[in-house]
Formats: structure tokens, sequence, C-alpha cells
């Protein structure tokens, strides 16, 4: 190593310059590798000979010493790198100095100090303290512009490497008296430096910059002057919008004034300058920007179609329709360009301004259809092309915005929201559809996105527009010049025309389009190829969508195209080194062609199925094969598949086996369907035993949904099939396998579902060796055998019950009275066990059957199992009761309401039953049944809303939401009297409209709404009962339906805070002796809050005012554990859906993290409770990592010391690295190496 530096030094100390150029280079090659180690008695040698070949006259030397300058800084010390910084410091700020000299020692100085390590502390002085003054001394004091500029750069480099510890004040009073500067390179540059320092600067020293700077614009008298200081607020903005936020009132009043100003109406830059400064303060401080959103748009709207140059009436040429000769015309007539024409940046920025107002204030959608859409309409033809192109993407944003406004909002905005757009559909499709004939590729490009968006929103909307449109593509995919992307795009708009639209619009073109698309099947660009394909498979489907069999009479005559589409296919399916996506499309390309126009290609589908088995075969293709075969098998054309049947069974048995889900679970699916369609055959017929000996693996509760497919094939195995070879495998294999599944506590859903019609399926059988009786004898032994070491879990008793119900269904009438007497006597043995499966069993099988003949002998049982003091068997008696009752209504109804007016002292129980009844008949069909009953079923519930038990006042109130959702004219009324009621009756009744809101439209919903003001209005009741209760509805509606609360919810906000606050007069002291405890009744409330809190978050953030809310988090961090750890996971969601909000009050947030994470727990402290703290800690960390990933969050002074001081010193490093690592959600980590504090 030493050797080879000494040689390189030789060559750097050489005369001849193709020496030197030599020892460069093998220097620059040398410091790269990561082993190189300079000899300490060689690095000053080597660093004085580079540094003096800055100064050769050989242009290439200097660029690659320049360029050898990062790598060699960190091979040598530090006294060295201050040697170097101090040398070329030097040789740039000296007068003598050549201007090449300068330009690379300036070079050479940002090199340096983009790589010196930021936690140097003696190369941190250097620069700060020695580098720094001296650039900034040289700044105000000389008259050389070019050096001026090289400091400048140079100051930029140390801000952005180092920021934090350059004196902040020194800098803004040298660079703010240069954005006046006649030289406009120096005012570009201190541009950069003030969006910097705002980001790093204390509040009172960005005071004085903003000051500053709306100081000089209000005394400027030079128009560029003025534009500069305005791209100064603009930076600003971009760096730190929410510091911003608070001179709004003072910088947009400048901002319209020099928009629409007289003296320079002339100055389009200055107009620019003004939109982007608008478009940046809308994105970066949305909600400060609410009351000038209005006043914006209005100008951008009205500078949109600025163009002093180029006067047309809109008017006249909106409706023109014209060929493309006349197009292209046109588009030469309107080239027109005049260099010193800068209206266009005027038109573009307003443009831009309108794209953030739309991203921005999703709630102004409407306004924005009223008062921009048309606009940005008229301006599709804009005669610049980066023009055009900025208002396609404008108009895109608002399809885009009014697609997630749309699912957001009510039904009626979003159908009244759709309708301004449909209103405005024949302008907008007749404008981009002559764009689509433009010749910039772009241009096409950009109208064919547009398209897409405005089909996906509108969907069958393009009927009228049709032949206009396709005469658009059919160019596109026509022209030579057209490129990848652009058919790409065109084929895409087009396979979203045939998803949208009615086949039959599509049929006059088919003739045309066809011949383009074939060829394009089998493009070399995967891309094209990809995009083909499904073009031809939605357009397969679209040439015969009304396919019922063969030989049905088509609307269309396709014929003519079916070879075509299937040698494309079958050229791509028989190829072998083409992309993936291009196979797999080619597959599904195949599989709809045949399962749509098989019965023309009778002669080439065994040739197809060949090939599709070799791809079932196949790894990579066996999956989307799997599909292929699923969709040839549905078929109404009834495609023969028994040239492969058998082989398919086989490999999909063996799929059965991998360890891939998705893969068994498409197997399950298509054998499923197998099973449907191709039941009779030998192949089917041969394999289903082995088939069902493969099922049994899959038959447990690690995978219910795979256990239901599973649990469904073998019911259409069963069916289809009952002969010797399966009877034995289901006794001996599968039987045991569902008793085992029986046992776990997991079973339910569509795996509980699929289990019973199984057991129907099986005594549907009738075999000598699978009988009645002995089913019923195995379901009854799995729960009845529980032990203390062995217990059977309670949705075991469930499950079992459901089963020995589905079997008596299936049976005879005499079988299954046989069962319930069965159930009686097992009721009378004395383990609970028995009295539990019995009282379940009962009910499972009188809701499903009348067991009114057998009434005597049952009703007598079930009350009598309402004295046993096992709560489990009261409950199973309630549920017993009540689906006993739906299997008779008529008999039975009328004696449960006897009942609990006879036994008040069960009414618990009883109102269990009645709640069992109406969530069973909670459909059109129920009601029926139940309306002769509802007076006396409204009259019974009404009376026990005041109940003094919060149990019973809870199944009321369920029921009579049930009752609300069937019948709300005549129940809502009834609650609107209780509502004056006493307080358990109000709470009761708030309760009622909670179980009343479901996630899909109803017709209650329109009585809902008009109450939810007085609803809300009962955060003010003096009842904590009353306020629990409606924060609980309130979190309910806000989850699943927040339309409902949306537009009244921020005039109710206040009083949901009120009840965060900890009240000291619910805090009682209980004496217990030795010692006192508090006792705070008033927390399960402020719970309560926070969690409403916590819920507005994600569905009605844009209702909040942000600033207030944190607020309240940060009030939340005082409170209790709970509550602590609530507000760590509201901070995370805010970083997520109002990160730019929450920086604003970042401050205040700042001193409680740092109290959670410094806090210790007690000496006394049992080991519970220190793991609490523990994951207290971890959870504060969590939400500071959440902070620091936010853009600017280190612009925030306190929050960026208090990571530095706190966050990253040795105690809590590590853990935050810990927890960075475990909660990163692929962002990059602003503080992930932010050095450690010295302490």
């Amino acid at each position: 190593m030493s050797f080879a530096i000494t040689a390189i030094l030789e060559k750097l100390q050489a005369r001849d310059k193709d020496f030197q150029y030599m020892g460069v280079s093998d220097l620059l090659a040398e410091v790269e590798k990561e082993t190189f180690k300079f000899d300490p008695s060689m690095e000053g040698r080597v660093v004085v000979a580079l540094l003096n070949l800055l100064k050769t006259s050989s242009n290439n030397i200097q660029e690659l010493a320049v360029k050898c300058m990062g790598p060699l800084v960190k091979k040598v010390k530090e006294p060295v790198v201050i040697d170097i910084l101090e040398n070329l410091s030097e040789a740039l700020l000296n007068e003598k100095s050549s201007e090449e000299l300068r330009d690379i020692c300036s070079m050479g100085l940002k090199a340096v100090i983009n790589v010196v390590p930021a936690d140097s502390a003696a190369l941190s002085t250097y620069l700060h303290k020695k580098l720094t003054p001296r650039l900034l001394v040289f700044l105000q004091q000389s008259d050389v512009t070019e050096v001026k500029v090289y400091c400048l750069d140079i100051i930029v480099d140390l801000l952005n490497r180092m920021g934090r510890q350059v004196n902040h004040e020194a800098v803004q009073q040298a660079v703010l008296p240069l954005l006046t500067s006649n030289i406009a390179p120096v005012r570009k540059r201190c541009i950069t430096c003030v969006g910097l320092l705002a980001g790093a600067d204390p509040d009172p020293l960005f005071a004085q910059l903003l000051d500053s700077l709306l100081a000089g614009i209000a005394s400027a008298a030079k128009a560029d002057h003025i534009r500069t200081l305005i791209q100064c607020i603009s930076a600003i903005g971009s760096a730190v919008g929410f510091r911003v936020s608070r001179y709004l009132s003072s910088i947009v009043p400048i901002l319209v004034k020099y928009c629409d100003n007289p003296k320079f109406d002339q100055d389009d830059e200055l107009r620019e300058n003004c939109f982007q400064a608008f478009e940046i303060l809308s994105l970066r401080c949305p909600k400060e920007m609410s009351q000038y959103v209005r006043l914006i748009m209005g100008l951008a709207v009205k500078f949109i179609k600025y163009d002093p140059n180029y006067t047309v009436d809109d008017e006249e040429t909106e409706d023109v329709e014209v060929d493309e000769v006349e197009e292209e015309e046109e588009t030469e007539d309107t080239d027109y360009s005049d260099d010193d024409d800068l209206s266009w940046k005027v038109r573009r920025s307003s443009a831009k301004c309108l794209a953030a107002i739309i991203t921005t204030r999703i709630d102004l959608i409407q306004d924005l259809y009223q008062q921009a859409a048309p606009i940005l309409i008229a301006r599709f033809r804009e005669r610049e092309e980066n023009v055009k192109l900025d208002i396609f993407r404008t108009f895109v944003d608002l399809l885009r915005q009014t697609a997630i406004s749309n699912k957001r909002s009510s039904a009626a905005f979003a159908s009244a929201t759709t309708a301004l757009l449909s209103g405005q559909l024949p302008k907008t499709v007749t404008g981009v559809s002559k764009q689509l004939h433009n010749k910039s590729i772009k241009v096409r490009l950009g109208a064919f996105c547009l398209l897409q968006d405005l089909v996906s929103v509108l969907s069958d909307c393009m009927g009228p527009y049709m032949p206009e449109l396709m005469k658009g593509i059919l160019y596109s995919l026509k022209d030579r010049n057209s490129t990848s992307n652009l058919k790409v795009e065109a084929l895409v708009f087009l396979r979203l025309l045939f998803q949208h639209h009615q086949a039959s619009i599509f049929y006059p073109h088919i003739e045309n389009l066809t011949p383009l698309i074939v060829p394009l099947m089998t493009d070399t660009y995967y891309r094209i190829a990809v995009e083909a394909l499904r073009v031809a498979s939605t357009l397969c489907t679209a040439m015969r969508p009304t396919l019922v069999s063969v030989g049905s009479t088509p609307d269309f005559n396709y014929r003519p195209y079916v070879p075509g589409f299937y040698a494309a296919a079958l050229t791509q399916l028989k190829a072998q080194d083409i992309d993936q996506e291009v196979k797999e499309w080619a597959l599904n390309c195949m599989g709809t062609i045949i399962s749509v126009l098989g019965d023309d290609l009778v002669a080439e589908i065994p040739i197809c199925l060949h090939l599709l088995l070799d791809k079932l075969r196949n790894e990579i293709t066996r999956l989307t094969t799997i599909k292929v075969i699923s969709k040839i098998a549905e078929s109404p054309l009834h495609v023969d598949l028994n040239p492969i049947l058998t082989e398919v069974f086989g490999e999909l048995a063996v799929f059965l086996r991998k360890s891939n889900r998705q893969l068994r679970q498409s197997s399950l699916m298509a054998m499923s369907t197998l099973f449907v369609h191709y039941s009779a055959s030998r192949s089917a017929l041969q394999i289903s035993p082995q088939i069902l000996a493969e099922l049994c693996a899959l038959i447990t509760d690690n995978d219910l949904f795979l256990s239901h497919l599973a649990l469904q094939l073998c019911s259409q195995i069963i069916h289809i099939q009952s002969n010797a070879g399966v009877i034995p495998i289901l006794q001996e294999r599968v039987l045991p396998q569902i008793f085992e599944l029986l046992k776990s506590s997991l079973l339910q859903g569509v795996a509980l579902q699929s289990l019973l019609s199984l057991f129907t399926q099986i005594v549907s059988l009738n075999t000598k060796t699978i009988t009645f009786d002995g089913l019923i004898d195995n379901l009854l032994a799995l729960v009845l055998k529980s032990t203390k070491e062995i217990p059977v879990s309670k949705q075991s008793f469930s499950s079992v019950s459901q089963c020995i119900a589905s079997i008596c269904v299936s049976g005879k009438p005499p079988q299954r009275d046989a069962v319930v007497v069965k159930m009686i006597k097992e009721f009378s043995k004395p383990k609970d066990e028995s009295k539990l499966i019995s009282l379940l069993t009962l009910g499972e099988i009188g809701r499903r059957c009348d067991l009114s003949h057998q009434q005597e002998a049952v009703m007598p049982l079930l009350l009598s199992a309402f004295e046993y003091s096992a709560e489990e068997i009261k409950q199973a008696a309630s549920f017993a009761l009540g689906n006993v009752a739906v299997g008779s209504m008529e008999r039975l109804l009328p004696f449960v309401l006897a009942e609990i007016g006879k036994q008040p002292h069960r009414q618990y129980l009883l109102l269990h039953s009645i709640r069992e009844i109406i969530i069973r008949q909670s459909s059109q069909e129920g009601l029926q049944i139940l309306k002769p009953h509802l007076p006396a079923l409204l009259k019974l519930l009404c009376a026990h809303c005041e109940s003094d038990e919060e149990g019973t006042r809870n199944v009321v109130a369920e029921c009579l939401g049930k009752l609300t959702l069937l019948i709300p004219g005549e129940v809502v009324p009834k609650l609107d009297q209780k509502l004056e009621g006493p307080p358990f009756a109000r709470s009761t009744v708030v309760a009622t409209f909670k179980y009343a809101v479901t996630d899909q439209p109803q017709p209650v919903d329109t009585f809902l709404m008009e109450r939810m003001p007085r609803v809300l209005n009962l955060l003010d009741d003096p009842e904590p009962v009353v306020r629990r209760s409606v924060l609980l509805t309130l979190n309910y509606i806000a989850h699943h339906k927040p339309d409902l609360i949306r537009e009244t919810l921020p005039e109710f906000l206040p009083k949901l805070y009120n009840e965060t606050r900890i009240k000291p007069e619910l805090i009682k002291e209980v004496d217990l002796g030795p010692f006192k405890h508090k006792v705070d009744s008033g927390l399960e409330i402020r719970k309560n809050a926070y969690e409403c809190m916590y819920t507005f978050l994600d569905t009605t953030v844009h209702r909040l005012d942000i600033p207030k809310f944190v607020v309240h988090v940060a009030q939340a961090m005082s409170d209790h554990y709970d509550i602590k750890m609530l507000a760590h996971l509201m901070i995370i969601r805010l970083t997520s859906t109002a990160g730019a909000a929450l920086l604003e009050g970042l401050d205040i947030l700042v001193e409680p993290l740092r109290e959670t994470i410094q806090s210790k727990p007690n000496e006394t402290d049992v080991k519970q409770e220190i793991d609490r703290h523990e994951e207290l800690v971890r959870s504060a960390l969590r939400a500071i990592y959440a902070i620091a990933r936010l853009p600017n969050s280190d612009s925030v002074p306190k929050f960026r010391e208090f990571m530095r001081t706190v966050v990253m010193s040795p105690q809590f490093a590590q853990r935050y690295r810990e927890v960075a690592r475990e909660d990163s959600l692929g962002g990059n980590n602003t503080f992930a190496d932010f050095p450690m504090s010295d302490s």
C-alpha cells in the first residue's frame, strides 16, 4: 500500500500532465476502496500535491482532482481535512484568484462539505465558527458576483448538511439584503437559503424573517425584487407551511394584489409567482386557507384562460365538430408562439393552483364543478402543450376527488355531484376526443388518461359519443408514430369502455377494431401484448353477452372474428420465451374464448386443452390455469373437458398437499366447480374416493375458510356418489376429523354452515353403517365427556347443538320427536353439561321446526331452567325459549309476553328470549309474522326502558333498535317521547339509535339524521349515564355511518372535548382501613370520549380543527394509563391523516411525551405494573417515531431539540431504534441516524 501511494505521489508531483492525470486517477481508485488506509507520513504530502493540481491549466485534471476530494476526506485525519477546507476557502475568497480557480475551489469545498461527518466536533466547529463567518463577511463586503454565487452555494450546502448548528441569525442578516440584488443568480440562491433557514429558525427569528419579507414587498419598487420576495414566501411555505399559516392574513392580500395589479399588468412572471405561492399555501396549510379559497379559486379560473396574444371565442368553438383534416389545419393555425409571450406561465400556474385546491378541498367539489370545471373543459383547446397537459391533470384530479367524495358522502350529495359532472359530459367528451387526433404524443396520452378516469367515475356514459371516441382510438392504434405507452393507454381505455358499457354499442366498431387488436396480442413489447389480451377477453364477452347455451341465437355475428382471436391467443399460449404476465393473460384470454365462443372451436379445443394441462403441471402457471379451467367448466356451452378431466382431478388432488394456501384454495374451488358441472363424468366418479381422502387433512380449525371449502366439496361428492367406495372413507376418516373440528372454539361462520350442510347430506345417505341415531350419539358424546382436565368450549356446545338440529330437520318426524324426548331426559341428569346441551339443542330444533305439539313437555322445562344458579344454564334457557317461540310464533310468543308480566324476577332472561325472537325475525318476511304482536312488544319494551339494571336496558335498546330498523315510522315517535323521560329512559333511547345503524343505506337513516342534533345535545345532560350512552352511540355511528353526523359534528365538538376533562366532583376517596383509594367514576366517560376522537380521525378528519384537537390529545397524555395509550394511537393516526396540521401544534405534545418516556415505575410496583410502564414508554416512542417520519418534523425547534437531547440519548436511543425497526412503514426516518447527544 505504501509503495503504491509513493508511486502515485511521484505522478502527482510530475511535470508531465499525462502523469499527473494518471496519478489523480490512481489515487481516486485507491481511496474508493473500503480497505484503503493512509500511511500517516504520506497523507499530508498527497493532499498538498492534490491541492496544487487544482491550480493546473488542465481542466480534465482539475475535474478529476475535485472528484477525488470527497472519497479522500473520508480517509484522512481531521486536521488534514481542516487544512483542505482552509486551502480551498482561501483560494476561493482570494481576490487575486482566477475565476476558473474559484470555480474549481467552490466545487471542491462542496464535495468536502457533503461528506464531512456530522458528529465530528472539530470539523463542525471549523465549519460553523470559521468558514461560515468568512463566507458571510465576503457576501456582505465583496462586489464580485461570481464569488457571491459560490459562497451562497456553499452556505446552502452547509444548511442542508448541518443546518441546525449554523448561526441562523448571522446567515439571515447576510442573506436578506441580497434578495434585492440586481443579479438574478444571487437572488435565486438567496431564495434557497431562506427556505432552508425557515425550517430551523426559532420562532422569534422566523417572525423577523416573515416581517422582513412582507415589509420588503410593501416597499419594493422593482418587479423582479417583488418576484424574488414572493418566491421566498413560496420556499418558506414549501418547507414549513404550518408555520406560515399564522401570517396568512398578511400574505394572501399581498398575493391577491399583485395577481391583478394594473401597475404590473404585463408582468406574467409576477403573476406566475403569486399563483405558485397560492398553490404551495393551499397544499401546506389547507385548513387555514379556507377563508381565502373561494377568492383564490376565482383568480385561478380568471387567469387560466389568460392569453392576451391569442383571441378566440370559446362559445363558438366548443360545439363545432371537425374531422381529422380540419383538426390538423386548426392545429397548424394555433401553433403560433412568440418568444416574448410568457402568458403560458400564468395559465400553467393557475391550473396547478386549481389542482391544489381540488386535492385539498374535497368539501368544495360541487362548487368546483360549477365554477372551475366549465373553464377547464373550454381550455382543453389550449395552444401550449405543457399547459394543456397540466389542465388535463387538473381535470383528472377533479375526477378522482369526485370518486373519493362519492364514497365518503351521503347518497344524496354523491348523486348531486354526479349530476353536475353528467351535465358537463357532452362538452368534456367532445373537447377531449378532439385531442385524440393531436399530433403530439404527450397530448394524446394525457387525453386517454383523462378519459380512463372519466369512465371510472361515470360508468355507462359514453354510448352517445362512441363514434368519435373510436376514431381517436383507431387513430392511435394505427398511427406509425404512436409510442408503446400511447398504445397501452389506448388499449386500457378501450378495455374500460367494454367493461362499463352495454355490448351492443360496440357492434358497429368491432369490424374496425379486430384487425388492430389481434396483431397487438402477439406484440413483442410485453405491456402492449398484456393489454391487448385483456381487451380481447372483454371484447369476446361483449360480442356474445347474452350467451345461454349451444345453438342460442347470437345478437351479433361474431363468427368471422373467432379464428383470429383464437390463433393469436394460441400463439402466446405456445410461446416459451415470453414475460410471465403475458403467459397469465394469454391463459385468461384463451379461457374466455373457449368459455364464450367454444362452440365455434370444437375441432381446436382438444389441442388447446392439452396445452392447458401442460400449463397446469408448470409451477409458474398452474395457479392461473386452475382459474381458467374453472371458468371453462362454468360455461353454459358445456365444453367437453373429458379428454383431460382425469389428469386435471389428479393434479388438483396433489395440489391439496402443497403449502401454498392460495393454490389449495383455488384447487378446492375448481374441483367444486368440476363436480357441479361434470358430476356424471366417469373421471369424477373414479377419483371421488381419492379426493375425499385428501380433504380430511384440510378439515381443521387452522384455516376455517379452507375447511369450509373442503366440507362443501365433501357434500358435493356425497351428493353425486354414495357407493361403497365413498362410505368407508367417510366413516373412518372424514367423520372423526369433523368430530375433532367440532371441539374447536373457533368454529363459526361459513365453515359451520358447510358442516351443517354436510350432516344433512350424510343423513340423506341412510346407510347401515352411518345411522341417524349413531350420529346423534356421537355428537352428544363430544360434549358430555367434558372434564375439568379436558373441558369443552362454549362454542362447541353451540356447534354440536346446531349439528343435531340439522340432522333432525333432515330426518323423519318420529326421529325428530325422539330426539326432543331424549333431550328432555338428558336435562334431568345432574351434570351441567347435560342440561346445557339439551337446552341449546331444543332451542336449535325449535327454531327450525314447530314444537308446539310437545309444548306441555318443553315449556315447563325451559322455565324451570331459569331457577338454576349456573349463569350458563339460565342463558341457554333464555336462548332456547326465544328460539322455540320462533318456530311457533302464534302459540308461543303470547306465552312469552305473558310470562314477563307474571315473573318480574325473570324479566332479564325473558327479555333475552324476546331479543332472540326479534333478531330471528329481522326481515320483511319475519316482520309479517311479527306484525300482529308489535303493539304488545313495543308496549313491553318501552315499559322496561327505565329499568334500574343496565343489562336489562341494554337488551331493551337492542330489541328496540332492531324494530326501529324494520318499522322506523312506528317506533321512532315513541322513542321521541321517551327522550323527554327520566335519565335511564334517555340513556336507553340513545343506545337504541346505535343498534338501528348499519353499514348499508336504510330507510331509518332519514329519521336518525333528523334526530342527531337532539341526541348530541345530550352531551350536556347532567346525568353521567346519559352522557356515556351518547358517547358510545356517537362512536358507533362515526365508525359505521359517519354521514349521519358529519355536517353537525363541528358544532358539538366542544361538548365532546368537555367530556375529556378530569372532573374532581366525580372522584371519590374510599377508606379501606390501612390505606385510602381514589375511585374515578368519570374515567369510563373520558375513555369513551377519547375513543370517539380516535374514530373521527379515520372517518371525519376533514371536519376537525386539528390544532384544537391536538390540545386535547396533549391533555390525554396526563391522564390514566389506558387514555395515554389511546393518545399515542391518536398521534400515530394524525401523522397519516393530517400530518401537516399536526406539526402546527407539535410544540404542546413534546412535554407530555418527554414526561412519559422519562417517567419511572415506583419501587413498590409488581412485575405486571413494571411491564405496563415499559409498554407505555414503547407506545410513546412509536408515536415519536411516527412524528419523526413526517416531512419537516425537524423544522419544529422544540421537537428537534427533544429528539437530540432525550430520544437519541444513550438512555433511549437503542429502544427508539428497535421501535423504528418494528413499526417502520417503509418511509425514510428523519431521525434514524440522528447524532447522539453528548449526555
